[in-house]
């Protein structure tokens, strides 16, 4: 490092800012044909090593201007959409690493809005390395929300490694997960069941939009509360726990998302200022008043075990179901389910044949049933590769640092804000064949399974577990255990299904809240 160092100080003064023209980037004329042709274009790319790699400057915007920033967001959301407005200036600057506007943006959201963007599997790969990166009040780019919001505490989503609180509370997150670890598989089975019979009892029009919200809210009070939210009692939140959850969690993540609403509409009274607390205090009393009433144990383990106040206790995790689970599994178990609709009849009779064997051999849907079937594995992995449920990863410099593409060199300052934009490096074909693609087999096999240490939907390689030392998701195994059981079930009941969605539109790659109406017969599902 001290090498590479010394030779940025001699080679900086040499920079000159200029076209490069052995570019793997070219232009396009819609997100999906630009996909694919910038895959194509960098599998010819030679990677070189180290420092044979050119110094470049980070190119792209340099100075803050209001009026570029609010223009640039309205590409963003409804010009372009994140994927075109990313690919295009990745096109234009020539590079994968470069520095642009993202929202939310000034002047309703104080503070820079300038960020270097990371869209290649290697670069992305810093924002991993804790002693190169901090992660302090990042979690939704340069805008922190309120405390308010979450009773005037930092969560632990919003600390750095290096706070003695982030080591504390991600243990007793850890904690918690491992003394109930026994009942993940019944209550996760048992939740699923409940909406798929739910879903079916609704035909001939059955909404699938906030069923799986509701799956993860009752599972996980069910498994670290041991309290039925569905149970009447003096705090009771009753079939309302998810969709408290989601109320509380859209002001906070709608400055930064496309939630759906007509463009002009949306930009008004959701991008250009922050909503205040008080527009969900109620909502937000309703939940805390469940969880102080219901913790019990959980609370009690904080308080005896960690020297964590029961009321940050309660606090950290509303913000777990909340938005951790509720809302990140509104997005990433219908999207799973969608993709499996679109493979087509052939995969559906495959997963269905394979669920049942399993089944049926091991006597029940069970763990070793679940191990058993290793397709229904590889579709869950290839999900959150092709659309994982949280598309930005932010971090700050810790100090002075290189970062390396495919192809450069460049020198991110202390301090710079840094966004690795997770649909285009999980999409590197450096990293993966046919990107671009949904293959369902991608991750079975020997050679398949080594693949699934590059996929990071969960703020780390799969392959590594989370720990107090690093940011990666506490609760991944429960989510890739969710979804895997949420296809098993589906086709432990039903020989296929098929889609009916909105249409799509160019400024959503994702929803807050996806609107997925579904239909479900004995033989088929519409989602």
């Amino acid at each position: 490092m001290a090498n590479v160092c010394s030779q940025v100080n001699q080679d900086i003064h040499r920079i000159h800012i200029k076209a490069n023209t052995g570019s793997h980037l070219i232009p396009y004329f819609s997100p999906l044909k630009q996909l694919r042709d910038i895959a194509r274009s960098m599998a010819e790319v030679v990677e070189k090593k180290g420092d044979q790699l050119p110094l470049r400057e980070v190119p792209g915007v340099t100075g803050i201007s209001y009026f570029g920033a609010f223009i640039d967001r309205l590409h963003y959301f409804w010009f372009d959409g994140p994927d075109k407005y990313l690919a295009d200036r990745m096109s234009k600057y020539n590079s994968t690493v470069f520095r642009t506007n993202m929202p939310p943006t000034p002047p309703g959201f104080a503070g820079d809005p300038r960020v270097v963007i990371l869209l290649d599997s290697k670069s992305f790969r810093t924002l991993f390395d804790n002693s190169l990166v901090e992660k302090s009040n990042v979690l939704g780019g340069q805008y922190m929300v309120s405390t308010e919001f979450t009773g005037g505490f930092r969560v632990l989503a919003y600390l750095d490694t290096a706070e003695d609180q982030h080591t504390r509370l991600k243990s007793y997150v850890q904690r918690l997960f491992m003394l109930n670890a026994h009942r993940w598989l019944p209550e996760i089975r048992r939740a699923v069941e409940e909406t798929w019979d739910k879903l079916q009892s609704q035909l001939p029009e059955a909404k699938a939009n906030g069923a799986f919200g509701s799956c993860i809210f009752n599972f996980l009070s069910r498994t670290l509360f041991r309290r039925d939210p569905l149970e009447p009692g003096p705090a009771s939140v009753g079939e309302e726990g998810a969709s408290l959850c989601l109320k509380w969690v859209a002001p906070q993540l709608a400055p930064g998302v496309n939630i759906g609403l007509p463009h002009p509409l949306e930009e008004l009274v959701f991008h250009t200022f922050p909503w205040p607390y008080c527009t969900v205090k109620r909502v937000y009393q309703k939940l805390y008043a469940f969880f102080k009433t219901y913790g019990g144990q959980a609370l009690e383990i904080a308080e005896n075990e960690f020297g964590i106040t029961k009321e940050e206790a309660i606090h950290n995790l509303i913000f777990l179901f909340g938005l951790n689970a509720v809302a990140g599994c509104s997005v990433f178990l219908p999207a799973l389910i969608k993709h499996i609709a679109d493979q087509g009849i052939e995969l559906h009779k495959r997963l269905a044949e394979e669920v049942r064997n399993a089944i049926k051999e091991k006597g029940d849907l069970n763990f070793e049933a679940i191990n058993a079937m290793p397709l229904l594995k590889s579709v869950v992995y290839e999900a959150l590769r092709i659309q994982p449920p949280v598309p930005r990863q932010y971090a700050r410099a810790r100090k002075d640092l290189i970062i390396e593409s495919h192809e450069a060199r460049f020198l991110v300052k202390k301090g710079e804000l840094m966004c690795g934009y997770q649909p285009f490096a999980m999409k590197d074909p450096k990293l993966f064949d046919r990107p671009t693609e949904f293959l369902p087999d991608r991750f079975i096999g020997e050679e398949g399974e080594k693949l699934i240490g590059r996929v990071w939907w969960s703020n780390g390689p799969e392959t590594e577990e989370p720990t107090p030392h690093n940011k990666q998701c506490p609760g991944k195994d429960i989510v890739v255990l969710t979804g895997r059981l949420v296809v098993a079930v589906l086709f432990s009941k039903f020989d296929t299904l098929a889609v009916k969605a909105p249409s799509e539109s160019k400024a959503m790659p994702w929803h807050l809240i996806p609107i997925v109406p579904a239909i479900l017969e004995h033989s088929s599902i519409t989602v």
